[in-house]
Order: C-alpha cells, then sequence, then structure tokens
C-alpha cells in the first residue's frame, strides 16, 4: 500500500513540474523577497516492484488504438444498391486493423452529398452494415469519411463519372452484391452482410455458335474450362466453380496509347463483340507485347452485348503501352491468341482504329462506337500512317465564322476566326492553346511567338475531341497576330457555364464541397461544377480544403458530357478567407495556449505542495523534526509578553 502511495505521489508530482507551461515573462524585480536553500535527498526507491504504471500505459494504448485510424484501415467491403423487394439497400464496412476503431461522426457519403453519420463501435478484423436509401441503382459514388471530413475510402460504381469512369465498380442488380476482394471489386451471387465475402460469379450460357478451328497456343478440351474449387481461408474468401466462356467473334477494335500531356492513367483498349451473341469474358486475358507489363485477367463477370463495345483502362488493367512501338493481345480463357496488333510510334492524341482496310491512326476518337476515318489519313502496307496534309491544299475556301459560333459548324468543316488569345501553348499541353471561344490544336506543337491577350486570325479545320469543338491547325502560316488586347474573364454562375459557353474564359466564385484527386467539385446558389487541375498547370489540390469559397478563373472546357473549369495558374485561384484561415491556423498549431499569471500561481503553489509531500514520505523522520522545530519556535514565540 505504501508502495503504491509512493507512485501516484511521484507520478502526480512530476505532471505538474513537467507539464508545458507558456508563461508570461518572469519579472524577477517583481518578487518581493528571496531565499536559498539546499536539500540533500536520498532519492533510491526500487520501482520494480509495482505494476501499476504497466497497467496505465495499457489503458493509454487502448484510448489511443480507439481514436485513431489511417486511410485503409477501414474499408468498403460490399454493397447492395439494389436490393430486392421490401428489403433496404446497404454496405458494409469491415475493419482491417487488429483493434476496435470508433467510428463516431463519421459518415457516409454519396454522390448526390446525402450523408449517413455512424455512431459506432467497429470490432477489430470486424465488420459493420450501415442501411442506405438513396444510392442509385446504375451508377453513384460512396465515401467514407471520417469525423474531420477526410476520405478514408471510396469506390464509384456503375455508369457515375468520377473522371476514370472505365475503372469503376460494377453495378448491381438484386439479388447480387458488390464485394471487395483482392484488391479489386466483384459481383457475386451470394451477398453475406456482416460476414466474410464469399465470390461467386454470375454464371452464363456458353455461346452456340459455331466456332472455326484455332491453333491452340495451350492444349484443351471442351468450350467449358472448369477451375475447381478454391478457398482463401486468411482472406476471408471463398471462390466457387463456373464456367468460361470462348467466342472467335471479339476483336481488339481501339487503342489509345499516347493521351495528351502526361499519359497518367489515361490510356485505354476498346475490344468489339461482332457475334450476334452476348460474351461474358470472366478469365480472358489481355496483354501488351510479349515480356511487357504484367498480363491483365479479367477476374469477374464481364459480359459485352453481340454488337457492342467495352473499354478497359489503365487503371484497371495495369498496362502501360508503349508510346514507341507495341502490340496488345487478345488472349482466351483456354491460352489461344483470338488477336494481335502491332503499332509503330504513336501520336500524341490520337488513337489507332481498325478499320476492313486496315489499321489507322486518327484524331476522331470513337470511344465505345463504331470508329469513324480521319479525312487526312490513309493506309500503308496493311498497317499505318497518317498524312498530316496541309489543310490549305485541300482545295476548299475557308468559311469566316464568328468564334462563338464555331460549336455550331460541322467537322470537317475549314472556317477562319478571330480571337483573343487565353492559353498559351504549353500551359495545358504542347499542342494546345485556346483563344476566348474556342481550343486551337496543332498536332505538330508548331507555334509562332505568341503573348497572352494577342488578338490571334486562326483557320483551320473543325474538329471534336470527346465533345469539345476544336479547330485543328496545320502550320505557323494558320495562326496571324493582329495585335494585343486586355481581356476580362466572363463572370458566370453555375446554371450560366452550361449554357453554350464552352472555351469561353470565365470566372467563377464557389464553395469546395468535395476534393478526389485534382478533381474539385465547386457550389453556388445555382448548383455545382467541376474544377479539374491539369498536371501541366503545377497546381495541387493540396493548397485548397472542402468548405473554401474560392473565386477561379480558366476555361471552361468539356470531357464527354461533363462541363468543367480548367484554371491555368494557382493565380487563377483565389480563395476568399484565406487570411482568416491563416490566423486560425496559427492558432491551431499551438494547443498550448499560454495560462494566465494566476494559473501560473496555481500551478508553482501545488508543485511546492507535491514536493513537500514527497520529502514528508521520504525522509518522514527529518521532516518530522522540522516541523517540530517550527511548531515549538511558533509556540516560544506566542507565550513571549506582548512589549
Amino acid at each position: 500500500m505504501k508502495n503504491k502511495l509512493y507512485i501516484v505521489i511521484i507520478i502526480i508530482s512530476l505532471m505538474i513540474v513537467a507539464s508545458p507551461v507558456q508563461a508570461e515573462e518572469l519579472n524577477l524585480e517583481n518578487i518581493p523577497a528571496s531565499c536559498t536553500c539546499t536539500c540533500n535527498l536520498n532519492l533510491d526507491y526500487d520501482f520494480s516492484s509495482s505494476g501499476s504504471v504497466d497497467t496505465v500505459q495499457a489503458e493509454d494504448e487502448v484510448l489511443d488504438n480507439m481514436s485513431s485510424a489511417l486511410p485503409g484501415d477501414i474499408i468498403i467491403s460490399e454493397f447492395v444498391s439494389d436490393p430486392v423487394s421490401n428489403e433496404s439497400e446497404w454496405i458494409e464496412l469491415m475493419n482491417t486493423t487488429t483493434h476496435d476503431l470508433d467510428l463516431t461522426d463519421w459518415y457516409l457519403e454519396e454522390g448526390a452529398g446525402y450523408r449517413t453519420f455512424l455512431r459506432d463501435v467497429i470490432t477489430a478484423k470486424g465488420y459493420l452494415v450501415v442501411d442506405k436509401s438513396s444510392l442509385n441503382n446504375n451508377g453513384d459514388i460512396i465515401m467514407l469519411k471520417d469525423d474531420q471530413g477526410v476520405i478514408m475510402d471510396q469506390v464509384a460504381y456503375g455508369d457515375y463519372d468520377d473522371g476514370t469512369i472505365i475503372d469503376n465498380a460494377p453495378s448491381v442488380s438484386d439479388p447480387n452484391s458488390v464485394i471487395w476482394h483482392e484488391q479489386k471489386y466483384y459481383l457475386t451471387t451470394v451477398p453475406t452482410p456482416g460476414e466474410a465475402n464469399v465470390l461467386v460469379p454470375i454464371k452464363v450460357e456458353v455461346v452456340d455458335e459455331p466456332e472455326p478451328e484455332l491453333d491452340p497456343i495451350e492444349s484443351g478440351g471442351d468450350d467449358q474450362a472448369i477451375i475447381p474449387e478454391e478457398e482463401n481461408d486468411d482472406a476471408g474468401f471463398q471462390l466457387n466453380t463456373t464456367q468460361y466462356q470462348l467466342s472467335s467473334n471479339v476483336r481488339i477494335n481501339e487503342i489509345f496509347p499516347n493521351p495528351e500531356g502526361a499519359d497518367s492513367d489515361y490510356e485505354w483498349i476498346e475490344l468489339y463483340n461482332f457475334g450476334g451473341s452476348s460474351l461474358d469474358l470472366y478469365g480472358w486475358v489481355i496483354d501488351d507485347i510479349d515480356g511487357g507489363s504484367q498480363p491483365f485477367i479479367v477476374e469477374e463477370s464481364t459480359v459485352v452485348l453481340g454488337g457492342d463495345y467495352i473499354v478497359f483502362g489503365k487503371e484497371m488493367t495495369g498496362l502501360s503501352l508503349n508510346n514507341g512501338a507495341d502490340s496488345v493481345r487478345l488472349i482466351d480463357p483456354e491460352g489461344r491468341l483470338i488477336d494481335n496488333i502491332n503499332y509503330g510510334n504513336a501520336p500524341e492524341g490520337k488513337s489507332f482504329n481498325y478499320f476492313e482496310s486496315g489499321w489507322q491512326w486518327t484524331d476522331q476518337i470513337s470511344l465505345s462506337r463504331e470508329n469513324v476515318v480521319e479525312e487526312d489519313s490513309f493506309q500503308v502496307s496493311g498497317l499505318v500512317a497518317t498524312a498530316e496534309k496541309d489543310i490549305n491544299d485541300d482545295g476548299g475556301k475557308y468559311s469566316l465564322v464568328n468564334i462563338f459560333d464555331v460549336k455550331n459548324s460541322a467537322k470537317g468543316d475549314l472556317v477562319e476566326v478571330e480571337g483573343t488569345l487565353v492559353v498559351l501553348p504549353g500551359v495545358f499541353g504542347e499542342k494546345v492553346a485556346y483563344l476566348d471561344g474556342i481550343q486551337i490544336y496543332s498536332s505538330k506543337s508548331e507555334w509562332p511567338e505568341l503573348l497572352f491577350g494577342d488578338r490571334l486570325s486562326v483557320r483551320g479545320k473543325v474538329s471534336e475531341y470527346f465533345g469539345e469543338k476544336r479547330i485543328l491547325v496545320s502550320s505557323v502560316d494558320d495562326l496571324n497576330v493582329i495585335d494585343n488586347t486586355t481581356l476580362e474573364p466572363l463572370t458566370l454562375n453555375s446554371e450560366e457555364l452550361k449554357s453554350g459557353n464552352i472555351g469561353r474564359y470565365i470566372q467563377f466564385q464557389g464553395q469546395v464541397v468535395d476534393k478526389s484527386g485534382t478533381k474539385l467539385t465547386l457550389v453556388d446558389d445555382f448548383g455545382e461544377v467541376v474544377m479539374v487541375l491539369k498536371a501541366n498547370t503545377g497546381i495541387s489540390s493540396k493548397k485548397l480544403e472542402v468548405g473554401d469559397n474560392i473565386s477561379v478563373k480558366g476555361i471552361l472546357s468539356q470531357y464527354k458530357e461533363e462541363v468543367r473549369i480548367l484554371p491555368r495558374t494557382l493565380d487563377d485561384i483565389i480563395i476568399n478567407e484565406l487570411e482568416q484561415r491563416q490566423a486560425a491556423g496559427v492558432l491551431a498549431g499551438s494547443q498550448n495556449v499560454p495560462p494566465s499569471s494566476t494559473d501560473n500561481a496555481i500551478l508553482i503553489i501545488l508543485s511546492v505542495v507535491s514536493v513537500l509531500l514527497l520529502l514528508l514520505v521520504w525522509q518522514r523522520k527529518l521532516m518530522l523534526g522540522y516541523i517540530k522545530r517550527v511548531l515549538l519556535l511558533f509556540k516560544s514565540r506566542a507565550n513571549q509578553p506582548i512589549i
């Protein structure tokens, strides 16, 4: 008992004496008295006999584990967005760590902004099932955020466009669910809410159509390849017996190996099912040149309808296609080579397309649709070459068009426009510039000397890139500087942004409500708009926080169905409350607020009392002797007569 009392007093004393005190400057002149004392203490106590400190440390460790989590500690492990009748949508979370985690004030947020707050502790290696009611069946995004709004995990599925739709998880229809398995999401026919996931892919009938004889790479049997049942006890997943589908009516249809700017994850490979029946690509393999990237195996049921297309992006496949020369191979589940395409130097921004007359490079990107022949392309030796013809030699006449009306021109029209330069070549890419109202594209990256604000006369051919019209120029002679002027951006709200202003130099004010990599969602009183930070600009999303009210200048661009703002430099983004946030950050960065002089006096008194108590415990006889002497001294003085 005495030992425990000693330890408690020591801990209290050390906590008080060693506590971080940021006191005001001490003025020694204000101290009314001083004393000098010398103390000889014998502090040779042995602490090894007590286990109390271990107990305190253990309790602290539990508290720390309950309150801390890192991205990936809690994952979205399973969800159902299209439940069977009279049942609810749900999302399953899994704790991948070896300790319990407190999810109080965490929340699940979907694409429309609806939030479901959590109030639960999820046990180590355990599951938590959360009911939802507003997930879209065809596609949506699910984000798990902590109590500070930081995204801890997220998944986009179906046709939800988060900027890289090609890597989305599959959409789900009842009675199936989507599960997380070996770093990917799969469809399964066996939902397991609150339990270990079970992967049982959807079985599809084998295509019943005549197959031409093919030379097998490896010996195979019938048209069905059976996988023996396997189990993975460590991960808690099970793989059930299933069937593969084989067909020769599928081909590589289009390849995009060299996107504009940094290739990043925008490379893709398109397949086309030219047969009359649906085909499940489960178990098929897509690969580049032998010895190149790791082959991509389709590890889930992926059905492409007869006469339809399917696109596999780099983020999904991991295949990194060379810009110089490479191959793309399609291999069926029995190891037979179904298609093999070789290409040479890949022009930036062009795709490699299949045509009956041969393969061609073209800037007419035709993702998930029939390939389009570029007028100035031709075939060489059954493979590829593109004629960079000077469109001035086409014999056609240029039509003088108002720059804001180019969007109404047909692809291939020869036009001449005048406009003010608002994005210099090299800002978004070496081949891209913008006049206020239209994108200018030079496939040769040939530009005259240009300055911001230059008023130009431009002639070229109307083209289109993922839904946005642009003018193709063939040489520097197609661009002539008229003069230089000052141009202010057009201030628009989110509703006005979507009404025919693509290509304009604009200014927008709104609040950041979501961050996903280099893609941010902004809102104002009229709706929302997307802002994308292009890699070439050097703008980092770390400079912005959810909740910031910003003013942004930039180009209003279009990518497929998405309208987006492209700022040019960091100076294009102004955080309206930056000074207030910086001031708040100074206070938030120091949690030890200087105490008042009263607080300091109390701490000093407590420290002195604690030291005296410590001395009393250790040197009890000595201290009792001093106390008796002091009492006797006071008593003797009290008995003296008053003069």
